[in-house]
């Protein structure tokens, strides 16, 4: 590693980060605290900086693991879990040139940062809110997810909504997937959209949470723990996922065969929940 001047405009340098971590003993007293500098590869370019066959390996997403322990749980199977310490630390890089920026602390302080210090610094509603927070878990350290509680339960799925609460009148949709009787996934994010009622936003929004609920049955029905849901044609023997709504009147609008002129003009893949009610999926 070499610190070299700044390449020509044009050139991908990455950025890095500090990753803190505390060292203990078998007993839990803290040994020392310890701080790396890492560049963040996930920056680069599949094809442009990296070929295909250099990816590294794949990694569970977090909702796979969930669904895993709900199979174990039900099934009562014994569980162990283990890690490769220093998997990545000795992979061997060729001699490719890599510029990568340098760690924070050498930059010169100027009246540039005063901006966002202000942006940053919160308001008295947000610490009212941040403390309410604290409060909660403070409270809740007993509590947690229970896996495979209600075995005979499959896929369940809550949509909300909170609508036009943003300054430029996008809406915030939420839902949350339970598998078993347990919560596997959930999601709050704002709508890239802006549309002019309150229905419409929760159609987006059952769009949204279908779709990753029969992504979630397809990974149920890798690990047998519910029937194949068939999703070339009609198919009356499909155990349908169930998706709950607080809307009813986006409920008609979503089991009404006809596309409302009101609904025309939203993009097409929202109207993919459409498609997974008739062909009897959700």
């Amino acid at each position: 590693m070499t610190l070299v001047t700044k390449p020509l405009k044009g050139t991908k340098i990455l950025p890095g980060k500090w990753v803190y971590d505390i060292k203990q003993d078998t007993e839990g007293y803290i040994l020392e605290f310890r701080a790396r500098w890492v560049v963040c590869g996930n920056r680069q370019s599949l094809g442009v900086d990296f070929q295909p066959d250099e990816r590294y390996a794949l990694v569970v997403l977090d909702v796979s693991a969930k669904l895993f322990i709900t199979m174990a749980a039900i099934r009562n199977w014994k569980k162990e879990q283990w890690d490769v310490i220093g998997a990545y630390l000795n992979a061997a890089i060729d001699n490719r040139i890599i510029f990568m920026k340098q760690p924070t602390g050498h930059e010169q302080f100027g009246l540039k940062g005063e901006d966002l210090r202000r942006n940053a610094y919160p308001r008295k509603d947000d610490m009212v809110a941040y403390k309410v927070l604290l409060q909660y878990l403070a409270g809740t350290t007993n509590l947690g997810i229970l896996f495979g509680k209600e075995p005979l339960k499959g896929l369940e799925g809550f949509v909300d909504l909170s609508y036009a609460d943003a300054e430029d009148r996008k809406s915030t949709e939420v839902y949350i997937w339970f598998f078993a009787g347990a919560l596997i996934l959930w999601s709050s994010k704002r709508q890239d959209i802006v549309v002019a009622l309150s229905t419409m936003a929760e159609y987006c929004a059952l769009a949204t949470a279908a779709k990753e609920g029969l992504y979630l049955a397809k990974i149920a029905a890798d690990l047998l723990l519910m029937p194949l849901l068939n999703q070339d044609e009609e198919f009356d023997k499909n155990i349908p996922i169930t998706l709950f709504c607080d809307s009813d009147n986006a409920i008609t609008t979503v089991m009404n065969p006809k596309v409302s002129p009101k609904l025309s003009w939203i993009s097409t893949r929202y109207h993919l929940i459409r498609d997974l009610i008739k062909k009897n999926l959700v």
